[in-house]
């Protein structure tokens, strides 16, 4: 019997050679597409965890500070841990901030001068804020209404709408808006900074604050009788500081699954009516 093979032979080898490799391929690209897939589900799957997780911690905040009425201090640094994961609540009084809108001049120019701002001089600073919370145009185009002495009454702006809108102030540069955005907010109407709130750096930023004194404020409010203790102490101060929490509280939320998939969000929540719903969200980030 010959051994010898044709070129018939040789053909065939090559042409099943050419179809394993081809199946070879195909198999390594199907296993990528699977592998792909799986990562997409398990993204997915990760993402609406954390969006769960993001919800019971903001829900589990409100319910705390509006329905049992806790105090935010009681509620800060508390780990949720539920079956998807845990989250991390982070929760400030609105009040411990210094109002764009309501705050006193002094009080603005010395947020200012706090920063280290430079741009403007402090109290340039603040004639500027005043000027534009207090700002009038026309609405929707039309002319301003007539008093009846005949002078103009134009309509009023709503002031600050967010922290956001300091970037636009005439002089003021970003590296210091981004600064001032730590001791400002616009949830806080009534203008004066909760001392028994505030962080400490907002109390430093008191018109004639020092920081022996911001110290020792931080330690009385831990005591039952610290608000009657503190203000006392406040005399420089008194007329831009009470002792009273606000209505609107910042709650920063940190969401993890497992060991990787991490989320962190920011909101501002208010107390709302109890047939319209439990709070309000009126800030969000994240």
């Amino acid at each position: 019997m010959s051994n010898n093979r044709g070129p018939r032979d040789g053909f065939i080898l090559v042409a099943v050679l050419g179809v394993m490799a081809l199946l070879a391929s195909l198999l390594g690209g199907t296993t990528v597409l699977v592998r792909a897939a799986f990562e997409g589900v398990q993204a997915k799957s990760d993402d609406l965890a954390l969006d769960g997780l993001v919800r019971a911690g903001l829900d589990l905040a409100a319910y705390e500070l509006y329905g049992l009425k806790l105090p935010p201090a009681l509620i800060d640094g508390q780990e949720i841990r539920l079956d998807a994961g845990t989250v991390v609540l982070s929760v400030t009084d609105e009040a411990g901030r210094i109002d764009l809108n309501g705050a006193a001049p002094a009080l603005l120019a010395a947020a200012y001068r706090a920063i280290g701002g430079r741009s403007l001089r402090p109290e340039v600073f603040a004639a500027r804020v005043v000027a534009w919370r207090d700002r009038y145009e026309p609405k929707d185009g039309q002319p301003p209404p007539r008093q009846p002495d005949g002078n103009a009454r134009p309509h009023r702006r709503e002031g600050f709408r967010s922290v956001g809108e300091l970037r636009w102030l005439p002089g003021l540069t970003a590296a210091e808006a981004q600064a001032l955005s730590g001791l400002v907010t616009v949830n806080n109407p009534g203008g004066k900074v909760d001392v028994t709130s505030a962080p400490l750096p907002v109390l430093l930023a008191l018109p004639g604050m020092q920081a022996p004194l911001a110290q020792q404020i931080l330690t009385l409010r831990r005591r039952p009788d610290g608000p009657e203790r503190i203000l006392p102490l406040l005399k420089a101060q008194g007329d831009v500081v009470a002792t009273k929490g606000g209505a609107a509280h910042r709650i920063r939320l940190e969401a993890r699954r497992g060991a990787g998939a991490l989320r962190r969000a920011e909101a501002v929540i208010t107390r709302a009516p109890a047939k319209l719903a439990p709070y309000f969200v009126v800030e969000w980030s994240g």
